[in-house]
């Protein structure tokens, strides 16, 4: 059952029961139906995962008739390696605009105080 909910979308699920004595099993077998239903938490999968787990399962046929399921499990583990790098190179990216923007922080903060310097250093000697 918690395989057939879920997914990218919220899934609504309305119980109808009867108040009449001659549905009494299907109102229980309704509401058994909706608190077990309540009770799933769907985590979100990534979509390269399911189409991994599509891969594994069918088996890729050669030209002379013979299946090559090793095609498929080294196409789905390099789909999974590139979708991972994809994500190191961003974190990477968005590590490296952080420290340009702490780098660019601390020259702008060094050339006020070298204005600043120069600028009590002008009054001194002035004075």
């Amino acid at each position: 059952m918690q395989d057939s909910l879920g997914g990218r979308c919220k899934t609504v699920i309305i119980a109808t029961i009867s108040p009449a004595l001659s549905a009494v099993e299907e109102t229980i077998s309704t509401l058994t139906y909706a608190e077990q239903a309540s009770g799933i938490q769907n985590r979100p999968v990534a979509s390269s995962l399911l189409r991994t787990l599509r891969y594994q399962g069918s088996g890729e046929v050669r030209g002379d008739g013979s299946n090559t399921g090793q095609g498929n499990c080294d196409f789905a583990e390099l789909e999974m390696k590139v979708a991972y790098l994809s994500q190191e190179v961003e974190e990477a990216q968005a590590a490296l605009a952080r420290q340009y923007r702490e780098a660019k922080d601390q020259a702008e903060r060094a050339q006020a105080a070298e204005e600043r310097l120069s600028e009590t250093e002008d009054r001194l000697e002035s004075a």
